[in-house]
């Protein structure tokens, strides 16, 4: 996050993220994973950049 919000709003952050999951199903691999992984660090990223 490299100082671009506050210590006490990654948690706003990350609520937000998990309010907004699609389902992705059940996870039969790693890949599958990894890809759920990828897609809310974007969503994270895309948050605190709208911040």
């Amino acid at each position: 996050l490299d100082g671009r919000i506050r210590f006490l709003s990654i948690a706003d952050v990350i609520e937000e993220v998990l309010e907004g999951v699609p389902d992705f199903g059940t996870m039969q691999s790693m890949e599958a994973i990894e890809a759920v992984d990828a897609w809310a660090r974007d969503e994270a990223l895309g948050r605190v950049e709208g911040r």
